[in-house]
């Protein structure tokens, strides 16, 4: 059986000022995923190194929505996620995702040695037959976003959580029609439809 790791590391986190207030704010912020996406995850998002954390999923249908919810509480630049698929080879820890081991962990911490030498926030390890263009994708999705104001990328979470654009401009406390040109615009429409791409993609080599 495979499943699906992923591995944060906060980027520069010793210049982060306050730097107690950020840990408890980001604690807080791990287990608000914890509880909006329980039924994905196998092994919850857990604090590993202080500067890292990690969680174990068994479902990859909501996995940008999950990025872009820690992108938009704490920054798109702040945060370094590195994916990895495989097999686990010890007990599965449903507690914390800490202690287990197997060719997923390989794979994510490989996918992070990739992201830091390459000065990337989103990098995937696993089927080498999709490698090459999910990490292609991921790039372009980093890219691409990190370039937007928050508004945009508010917009892009909001929907793809299901919100309509009546719900959006009330939440976003913007104009519908500002809503409608965000979520219309050429970069956001490929965005949405690469973010699905590539979790149906994970979601499949998870099922192979």
């Amino acid at each position: 059986m495979k499943y699906f790791v992923l591995i944060g590391d906060i980027v520069e986190s010793r210049e982060i000022p306050q730097r107690s207030v950020f840990q408890e704010s980001f604690k807080a912020a791990i287990n608000d995923l914890n509880t909006e996406f329980n039924q994905a995850l196998v092994s919850p998002f857990t604090v590993t190194l202080g500067d890292e954390f990690q969680a174990v999923l068994h479902d990859t249908s909501q996995l940008f929505i999950m990025i872009h919810q820690l992108q938009l509480r704490f920054g798109h630049k702040l945060i370094r996620f590195a994916l990895g698929c495989g097999g686990i080879e010890t007990e599965i820890n449903r507690e914390n995702a800490i202690g287990m081991d197997g060719p997923a962990f390989h794979h994510a911490r490989r996918a992070m040695e990739q992201a830091k030498a390459n000065n990337r926030h989103l990098f995937y390890s696993g089927d080498e037959s999709h490698a090459a263009l999910a990490n292609q994708l991921l790039g372009w999705i980093d890219l691409t976003c990190d370039r937007w104001k928050k508004d945009r990328l508010n917009i892009l979470y909001c929907y793809r959580k299901g919100a309509n654009q009546r719900q959006m401009a009330k939440e976003l406390k913007m104009t519908q029609p500002a809503v409608s040109q965000n979520l219309n615009s050429p970069g956001v429409r490929a965005v949405i439809e690469s973010e699905r791409l590539l979790e149906e993609t994970f979601n499949k080599e998870l099922e192979g």
